[in-house]
């Protein structure tokens, strides 16, 4: 698995608590989550405060992920409330912070040995002691790590450094064989040069280099005509083997087009002789067969991106993973191929300049599930491994994961790269806020 508009003006506080997620648990350093944790209550709050229901949420935005069980034990030390209020809010996460946090302890403290004058930041020059026994150029390390925030004197901030470290998910903390420091040293670089490969080969502000990842990893582009004509048809959305086939007649047309964009026409946009609007869809996962069975996100995704059809009066592709990568069971090598390489560098569909990211938070309404759940009539087109093709089925045959956005790991790293972007408008939600 992998992994609106909640108004373009949003709000100080809206940002801050979207800035402040993350994917691991416990991986926002000490400070960070400090100074967002009034901006996260305010994001939550009622008038009577974070309502009990929401408080598992509130703590995932503060990268602390924890379980349903944990959640209730929290609630019930409160004596069950109905609403946290602010300092009960504080005091929760004061006690969270109080806690053990290995990982990124171990990183602040090996990042901490090469800060010479303890001002919490790295020069180049201890930069270059951090990546003493790499291969990687000097000159690879500082463009690696051009997006990372500095202070005034364009130093590296080591918190933010550890965090986004932990993020990559390649700093393990050490087995019984090897010592803490050495794993984490070896992380630490190991990490960079990840970052620095992947810069070299698809610059994050090239709409070539876009193009590029796009058909090296045959990753292909959904037509916002297309999820439209879905729409209109009562249909959910193909997986990418069935759909790369599939044509359709667009309103007020009398041509058909392909439902898929080709990497002709991406590279014909990268070279500015089209004019499109990319879009990469950041949603979760609602049964294991198909993302979106109850096709609540298609109407998501197909209202908002009309608007930019007819707003810009432009194309509108959208990338949608379903549809846009080859899905389970994957058969021939160049599939397997394809989606290794989109997966080494799925960060490109989500942090790249030349796109946008709409967020759908919310899952399918329970009184649309449920109506479906029973109405064996509607079915849902999903490969089955046993017959090895798609086949029609009823949703409740199929098995649901109604796990919170928020507390998914594919839709963190996706929520962390779309705010490396240098426009917070170019990151938004779609789905509204959900009560």
């Amino acid at each position: 698995e992998k992994a609106g508009a909640e108004k373009s003006q949003r709000s100080e506080d809206t940002q801050a608590a979207e800035e402040s997620v993350s994917g691991p648990a416990y991986s926002t350093p000490f400070k960070e989550i400090l100074a967002s944790t009034d901006a996260v209550f305010k994001y939550f709050s009622k008038p009577s405060g974070v309502p009990a229901a929401r408080l598992g949420h509130a703590m995932a935005v503060l990268g602390m992920n924890l379980t349903e069980d944990e959640v209730e034990k929290r609630l019930t030390d409160l004596g069950r409330p109905e609403y946290i209020d602010q300092n009960m809010f504080h005091n929760l996460i004061e006690e969270e912070l109080r806690k053990p946090m290995p990982k990124v302890q171990e990183l602040l403290d090996y990042l901490k040995q090469f800060d010479k004058d303890g001002k919490g930041a790295l020069s180049k020059e201890e930069l270059q002691e951090v990546m003493r026994g790499s291969e990687l150029s000097h000159e690879k390390v500082q463009a690696s790590l051009r997006k990372m925030p500095r202070n005034s004197e364009g130093h590296l901030d080591i918190a933010k450094l550890s965090k986004y470290f932990l993020e990559l998910g390649d700093s393990q903390v050490g087995t019984e064989e090897t010592p803490i420091r050495r794993d984490v040293a070896s992380g630490v670089r190991e990490a960079i040069v990840r970052i620095a490969e992947a810069e070299a080969q698809y610059d994050l502000n090239d709409a070539k280099a876009f193009a590029q990842f796009l058909h090296d990893a045959d990753v292909r582009l959904v037509r916002a005509r297309y999820l439209t004509e879905l729409v209109l048809s009562g249909r959910p959305l193909p997986r990418r083997q069935e759909l790369q086939s599939m044509t359709f007649v667009p309103p007020n047309s009398q041509e058909a087009e392909t439902a898929l964009v080709s990497h002709q026409e991406v590279q014909t946009w990268a070279e500015g002789h089209r004019d499109a609007i990319i879009c990469s869809i950041s949603h979760a996962w609602e049964t294991r067969e198909h993302p979106d069975p109850c096709r609540y996100q298609l109407e998501q995704v197909a209202q908002h991106v009309a608007l930019y059809e007819a707003a810009f009066k432009a194309d509108v592709w959208v990338f949608y993973d379903y549809a846009s990568l080859f899905q389970f069971e994957r058969f021939s090598p160049e599939e397997q191929s394809s989606f290794g390489a989109a997966m080494q560098n799925m960060h490109v569909m989500y942090a790249h300049e030349h796109t946008l990211t709409l967020r759908i938070e919310s899952l399918t309404p329970d009184d649309v599930w449920n109506c479906m759940m029973y109405d064996e009539t509607e079915l849902v087109p999903v490969y089955d491994k046993d017959k090895q093709r798609v086949v029609a089925k009823p949703l409740k045959d199929l098995v649901a994961n109604k796990a919170a956005y928020l507390s998914r790991g594919w839709c963190m790293a996706e929520v962390e790269w779309s705010t490396l972007r240098t426009v917070n408008l170019q990151h938004q939600r779609i789905d509204g806020v959900d009560d």
